[in-house]
């Protein structure tokens, strides 16, 4: 099993304005949770979404911009291919 770790730019409007992946698959869903846990560090508003499955931080409350953060199971040979071709995108 490997997990990829996924980031997302929303806009106020709630359009979607950049993406991508932290690093490469992390082959524990520990590692891929750390990664998340460092990358928001420097986020002073970060809340767990847990019914959508997501973290969701901003630089402050009144922040135009907020950024989504998810980990994505990558099940078999075909989920690899995936998270390696993400890495490249």
């Amino acid at each position: 099993m490997a997990y990829l770790v996924r980031w997302q730019l929303v806009g106020r409007s709630g359009r979607p304005l950049d993406s991508g992946c932290i690093r490469e698959c992390f082959p524990h869903y520990g590692d891929a949770v750390t990664a998340i846990s460092d990358f928001l560090h420097p986020y002073p508003e970060v809340c767990r979404c847990g019914d959508e499955g997501y973290w969701q931080a901003r630089r402050s409350a009144e922040a135009d911009l907020v950024v989504w953060v998810w980990v994505e199971w990558l099940d078999g040979p075909a989920g690899l291919e995936e998270a390696f071709a993400a890495s490249f995108a």
